[in-house]
C-alpha cells in the first residue's frame, strides 16, 4: 500500500513531527521521525529494476548503419574509461548477447566440422593420409568469403559463418574428386604426375557444374530484397566468391605443386597408404 501525503504537508518539517513507535521495549512509547532521522528533499528512481538479484539501469540504443561488434568494441572502451568502483558491472544484453553466444557456438561447430570431416574422409579412403591432403584446401577458401564481405560492405555475422560453412562443404567436395580420382588412376599403374594432370582434366567439368549450380541458386538471394534481405544477403554472397580469383586457388594447389621439389614430397601423401 502506498500513501501519499497532501501537498501542504508535503515538506520536512510537516514530515519531522510524525511520530513513530520507539521501539519494540519502549512499552507504547513515540518518538517524532526528527529526533532519529534528517529528512531532506531529493531525486529518487520512479522504479527499481532487477536482474539476479541486483539493482540495474538499463540502457537501450538503436543501430544505424553501424556493426553491431564494432559497436560494442567502442563501448567496452568507454567503459573501463569510467572505472567503475567495486560491485558495479556493466553486463551487455538484448543483440550483443545472442552475438557472443552465436560466436561461441560457431566456434564450436567448426571445430567439429573439421573433426567429423577428416573422420568420415579417413573412413571413405582407409587413410589417415589422405584426408588432410584433401583437407589443406580448406583454409584457403576463406579468403574469397571474406574478400566478397568487404566489396558488398557486409559483416562477418551469423549469416556470413553459415555461408562460409556452407563453402567448407563445397570445397571438400571438389577435393575428394580430385584426389579420389587421382588415387584411382594410380592403382592403374599410371605415373603419378600424368595421374595428377588425368585426374584435372577429368574432374574439371563435374567441379564446374556443380558450382556453376550453387552460385546461380545463390545470386537471387544476395541481390534479392524484401524483408530480411539484407541478412540472407550475407550468407549467399560468400559462394558466388568462389567463382573469382582468388576463390578458385584451392584447385591448383593440391595437385599443382607437381614438378618442383617440394611438390614430389607434398604428393607423397598420395602414395605413403602404398608405401
Amino acid at each position: 500500500m502506498l500513501l501519499r501525503l497532501d501537498e501542504p504537508y508535503r515538506n520536512t518539517a510537516t514530515m519531522g513531527d510524525l511520530l513513530i513507535a520507539a521501539g519494540p521495549g519502549a512499552a507504547g512509547r513515540t518518538v517524532k521521525v526528527s529526533d532519529v532521522a534528517q529528512l531532506k528533499g531529493d531525486f529518487g528512481p520512479a522504479s527499481i529494476d532487477r536482474y539476479n538479484r541486483q539493482r540495474q539501469i538499463s540502457v537501450n540504443a538503436n543501430l544505424q548503419g553501424v556493426p553491431l561488434g564494432e559497436v560494442l568494441s567502442n563501448a567496452r572502451v568507454k567503459v573501463d574509461e569510467l572505472h567503475l568502483k567495486t560491485g558495479y558491472q556493466a553486463v551487455f544484453g538484448g543483440s550483443a548477447r545472442t552475438l557472443a553466444e552465436a560466436s561461441s557456438n560457431f566456434t564450436i561447430a567448426l571445430v567439429l566440422a573439421v573433426i567429423f570431416i577428416y573422420m568420415v574422409l579417413a573412413s571413405q579412403f582407409n587413410s589417415f593420409i589422405h584426408p588432410l591432403t584433401i583437407m589443406t584446401a580448406l583454409p584457403l577458401s576463406l579468403p574469397a568469403g571474406l574478400l566478397a564481405l568487404m566489396a558488398f560492405g557486409m559483416t562477418l555475422n551469423v549469416y556470413s559463418a553459415i555461408g562460409l560453412m556452407m563453402l567448407f562443404g563445397v570445397v571438400k567436395k571438389n577435393s575428394i574428386l580430385q584426389v579420389d580420382y587421382t588415387n584411382t588412376l594410380r592403382e592403374q599403374g599410371i605415373e603419378r604426375h600424368e595421374a595428377l594432370i588425368q585426374s584435372n582434366h577429368v574432374r574439371l567439368r563435374p567441379i564446374l557444374m556443380t558450382t556453376i549450380a550453387i552460385v546461380a541458386g545463390m545470386l537471387p538471394i544476395a541481390f534479392g530484397k524484401g524483408a530480411g534481405a539484407g541478412s540472407r544477403a550475407s550468407m549467399a554472397v560468400t559462394r558466388p566468391a568462389r567463382m573469382e580469383p582468388p576463390g578458385g586457388d584451392e584447385a591448383p594447389v593440391r595437385p599443382a605443386i607437381k614438378d618442383t621439389d617440394t611438390g614430389r614430397r607434398a604428393l607423397l601423401t598420395l602414395d605413403m597408404a602404398k608405401g
